[in-house]
Order: structure tokens, then sequence, then C-alpha cells
């Protein structure tokens, strides 16, 4: 805008006087306003982790002790981020399924569970560095699909059904840009899957999640 009215005064003026005066003036203004660009980025991205449960107990527990056996099983998913250079915080947006899986024998009959979670969550990254290298804190909401827990033994299969429950989580992180076009995002996350809208006698569903995410830049 102050350079279109530079331009423009130049173009203009026929007194040279009154067009240095001029240039003065709006070189002095130009200099003293603040900066109102802010330069914008965003990324989008896929990737994947590890997913670990540490409750409840029943879903960790061996099959053989009454359990569904599930250890440490993986994710994968897509992730966006938003930012702005002006401000510490980012907001970001994602996608993950979760996959679980176990298997044991038990008086020789092969057990086997098998579970999902399709998680949607959006939330924001405290930036506490700005540059190619930027350690963050993050904390988001999350919606939660739990699929169905199928467990199949001998041929025959008990299913528990599938249900929505909203969650929370937090955790921190490190995002690694290389020339503002490609970034590496790692994370580590502790999530409450079933933090609001569960039932009176259902137990937390607790999950650590480290994820690593390669985003590359759509601005």
């Amino acid at each position: 805008m102050i350079k279109t009215c530079l331009y423009l005064t130049v173009k203009n003026s026929s007194n040279p006087k009154k067009t240095l005066l001029q240039l003065v003036l709006l070189t002095i203004l130009f200099n003293a306003s603040p900066d109102f660009s802010f330069g914008q980025s965003f990324y989008l991205g896929i990737g994947g982790g590890i997913t670990k449960i540490t409750k409840p107990e029943n879903l960790i527990t061996q099959i053989s002790k009454g359990g569904a056996g599930f250890k440490k099983d993986y994710h994968f998913g897509l992730k966006g981020k938003f930012g702005v250079s002006s401000l510490s915080f980012s907001p970001i947006a994602y996608v993950n399924y979760h996959s679980f899986s176990s298997e044991e024998k038990t008086d020789n009959i092969s057990v086997e569970s098998i579970w999902n979670i399709l998680s949607f969550g959006a939330g924001l990254e405290y930036n506490f560095l700005t540059g190619p290298i930027t350690p963050y804190l993050t904390a988001d909401l999350s919606y939660n699909n739990f699929g169905e827990l199928k467990i199949t033994r001998d041929g025959s299969s008990y299913a528990e059904g599938q249900k929505s429950r909203y969650g929370m989580s937090g955790g921190a992180g490190i995002d690694l840009k290389f020339l503002s076009l490609l970034s590496i995002d790692l994370v580590a996350k502790y999530n409450f899957f079933n933090f609001f809208g569960k039932h009176s006698d259902e137990k937390n569903l607790e999950v650590l999640t480290f994820s690593a995410y390669v985003l590359f830049s759509a601005l």
C-alpha cells in the first residue's frame, strides 16, 4: 500500500522539491509503520507409529488369563498443520486408524482377538521456537469410533459391539523443516479415548502413542 503511494507520488508530481518532500515523509511513514504481512503456511501429509494401551487391564491382560492380550500395536493416518509466522500457536487436525490384534494358544486351542479405533482430532500446538527445528507442546480433542472387538476361539466368535466416544490428549513433539517444503513431525501423546460420554460402569481407555509424519507444504 505505502509502496504504491510512493510510486504514484513520483509519477503524478511535477514539482521536484515537493516530490522530494513527499518521498521523505512517505519513507519515514513506511519505515515506522508495523509489518502487517503475516507469513502463512499449511502442511499436509501421512504418517504412522506405535499405539500402546495402558488402561483398562482387561485389554492388555493375556488371553489365557481372560483378557484381550493387546500389547504394542500400530496406527497410520493423515495430519494437517496451519501456521502463521507471528503466532506461537499452530492449529492442527488429524485422522488416525489404530489396529490391534493378538493371538495365543490356550489348551492347544488358538485364540485370536482383533479390534480397531478410528480417531478424528483437532487441537493446537504451542511452538517454543520458530525455525527449521521447532519443539512444541500439543493438546487436542477427538472423536473416536471403536470398532467391533472380536475374539475367536476354536471357530466360535465373541463380539463386543461398536460405539463412539469423545476424548482428549496431550503431549510434546518436534517439527523438522527442510527448505520450507518438507516437514518431519515427531510427536508423543497420552490419549484418553473415552474421556467424555462414557457410561458410569465404563472404564477409562488410555493409550500412549508415538507418531512420525511426513508433511508437505501446500501453500
